[in-house]
């Protein structure tokens, strides 16, 4: 699979009605999973879901909690060598649409009203490549004293 730079995760969060004290517990809920060019059918995180929270899903995909959501998140992230994932709300996604000029402007926008998930294994990798760069470029330095 050839290695994406990112994904957005959409979701909506709301009170969880079927608990004992739904005015304090929250739900959230996936309604689009999309890929730099493509609306990703949700039956994919079914399996992603089931592996890393140890329960059974289905259609509607719901959370919990944000931490569960993340986890998934970060495991859908690493398996599809994504650089990093996007969470955010309908609501904020709505937000960041209002307040971009041009649609390159719209991954910081994303930036700015969600939360980013990074792939520690592909960004950590382009990381150390610079590291190693700016350490290289030091040894010259020192070999020329």
């Amino acid at each position: 699979m050839a290695q994406l730079k990112n994904l957005k995760l959409i979701y909506h969060f709301g009170q969880d009605q079927n608990s004992d004290i739904p005015e304090l517990s929250g739900n959230y809920q996936i309604l689009y999973f999309i890929s730099e060019d493509e609306l990703i059918d949700l039956d994919f995180i079914i399996p992603f879901y089931e592996t890393c929270l140890q329960k059974p899903t289905s259609i509607p995909i719901q959370f919990s909690s944000f931490e569960d959501l993340k986890k998934v998140a970060l495991s859908l992230c690493v398996e599809m060598k994504a650089a990093e994932m996007f969470l955010i709300s309908s609501q904020d996604y709505n937000l960041a649409l209002q307040s971009v000029q041009n649609p390159s402007d719209l991954k910081e926008s994303f930036r700015r009203y969600g939360q980013t998930i990074n792939n520690e294994e592909i960004l950590g990798k382009n990381r150390g490549g610079w590291l190693q760069s700016l350490s290289k470029i030091k040894d010259i330095t020192k070999r020329k004293d």
